[in-house]
């Protein structure tokens, strides 16, 4: 790109800078294979990785995505509606491309040579775990968090793998149970877990997910599943383990009622989390601290626990080669049903039609409108604990709307 800004005499005209949504090679150099192609062409690759950042939004007119996974993840990232309007798919300006299309990736994926990033120890592990041989692993783009492959097996066979080197005590062994969990209910496709450890190197592995164009009623499909899931319910608010949302931990200790277990084991940690980094200032805990003492006035009537997801964002939904929903990488523990629906209302990606499916299948409370910035005081406290104090404004005002 820069090649072609120079070529155009446009260098003192347009800035350009290139980050990941992922921090696996923040401070390396290029990838060799892409320095060498570059210099194939005559131009020079230089510089470091880095990850993209809240400031990257505000500094640029238009954050390009490569594919849709990374588009989910920038989307994610945005610190507002204002940076969540500047991110585009880069094959969108492509007026011979489909629309949405991603750009194939050179190094992973049809056509790709194996990735020299599974590590021989995972290799070893899958095999011996698995019990036939690894003939290849494919590196996945997306996530901000693992490292993620498609394996393909010598029984003919492909699944989907995903490692940490350093991953908190117990991540992935909590979300195979997790998905476990959710699958129990038997009404919407969650994929299953084939083998994890929480030994190095640690790993998850499930059945892998063939990519599928959304059938006419994926909408509907989604809002009347997700109703039967939360129908399906739990034994009660919290869940037996602890857990994580990305990689902060999770705590799940029951509580007899809803609005003591929303204090105490969903904004109470985060809240202190932020405050301990110093991103939450004394006027922001003093208003929590006054909606802690009218939170059971707020949180809406009462309800059995429903069974959550717990971290339904848009790029946690997929749809499977028959064009069906499906939901990845989930925070489940018993609690309001309204939790999920706020955070799918939070980072867009879910249309009307999914919302007024699940209403028809099982109708909100009245009030849930005026209750979806409560419900999203979590997700957003995650954020800040995980992004960085860009998300304190939208805490801000969403605990506005509360108190």
């Amino acid at each position: 790109m820069r090649r072609l800004l120079e070529e155009e005499q446009l260098t003192t005209e347009v800035e350009i800078d290139s980050a990941g949504t992922g921090d696996w090679h923040v401070g390396e150099p290029p990838d060799r294979r892409a320095r060498a192609a570059g210099q194939r062409r005559g131009i020079t690759l230089d510089g470091r990785a880095r990850r993209v950042v809240a400031k990257d939004f505000e500094f640029f007119d238009y954050v390009v995505a490569m594919d849709r996974s990374n588009l989910n993840d920038l989307l994610r990232l945005a610190p507002d509606d204002a940076g969540q309007a500047k991110v585009v798919l880069f094959r969108n300006y492509d007026p011979d491309s489909p629309r949405d299309a991603d750009v194939p990736d050179p190094y992973y994926g049809e056509g790709a040579q194996e990735s020299p990033e599974m590590s021989p120890e995972l290799r070893a592990a899958l095999e011996q775990r698995l019990g036939t041989s690894v003939l290849g692993a494919n590196r996945l783009g997306g996530g901000d968090i693992n490292e993620a492959f498609e394996v393909s097996l010598a029984d003919g066979t492909s699944i989907f793998a995903k490692t940490h080197p350093n991953p908190p005590n117990g991540m992935f062994g909590a979300e195979a149970r997790g998905l476990r969990w959710l699958g129990e209910a038997n009404t919407i496709r969650i994929p299953r877990v084939v083998a994890v450890s929480d030994e190095p190197p640690a790993y998850l592995a499930l059945e892998l997910l063939t990519p599928g164009k959304r059938r006419p009623d994926f909408d509907e499909a989604l809002g009347r599943s997700l109703a039967a899931l939360h129908a399906f319910g739990a034994s009660s608010f919290g869940l037996d383990h602890d857990n994580f949302i990305g990689r902060l931990a999770q705590s799940n200790a029951s509580v007899a009622d809803w609005a003591s277990f929303y204090w105490v084991s969903r904004l109470e940690p985060q809240l202190r989390l932020a405050t301990d980094q110093g991103l939450i200032d004394r006027g922001t805990r003093s208003n929590f601290d006054a909606l802690r003492r009218v939170l059971p006035e707020r949180v809406g009537p009462d309800e059995p626990p429903s069974r959550l997801h717990g971290d339904l964002w848009g790029g946690n939904l997929h749809a499977d080669d028959t064009g069906q929903p499906c939901l990845i990488d989930p925070a489940v523990y018993g609690g309001c049903r309204e939790v999920d629906l706020a955070m799918m209302r939070l980072f867009g990606g879910f249309g009307e039609r999914v919302f007024a499916a699940y209403d028809d299948a099982w109708p909100l409370a009245p009030g849930s409108g005026e209750r979806v910035p409560l419900y999203q005081l979590y997700p957003l406290l995650v954020h800040v604990n995980l992004f960085g104090g860009s998300y304190v404004g939208s805490v801000q005002r969403a605990l506005a709307a509360c108190v």
